[in-house]
């Protein structure tokens, strides 16, 4: 067996028994919360971003924000999109 091989091979068993060691680790549990939460959260402000952008096109009645987002749809698409993003958001705390 070449080194390389048995590097690998030991950098895989070293993986291994570290998350053996650790695995139950409040530590690690907390900083694995930690980045979960990161990711909702940052998903959630992209969401509320996006809802809030939404709702004041909508309520604007502005042609010239309409034609920056280039959305060319009814007032009736628009509640429809409106009501998906707030479910999308509420979705979240679910």
């Amino acid at each position: 067996m070449s080194s390389a091989t048995t590097s690998i091979h030991n950098k895989g068993t070293s993986s291994r028994r570290a998350k053996d060691l650790f695995g139950d680790c409040a530590l690690v549990e907390i900083i694995h919360l930690h980045d979960c939460f990161r990711g909702a959260l940052s998903a959630l402000k992209e969401d509320v971003s996006e809802l809030c952008k939404e709702i004041s096109i909508a309520t604007s009645g502005d042609d010239e924000a309409r034609i920056v987002t280039n959305t060319k749809s009814t007032s009736s698409d628009e509640g429809c999109r409106i009501l998906d993003l707030e479910r999308r958001v509420a979705g979240r705390f679910t």
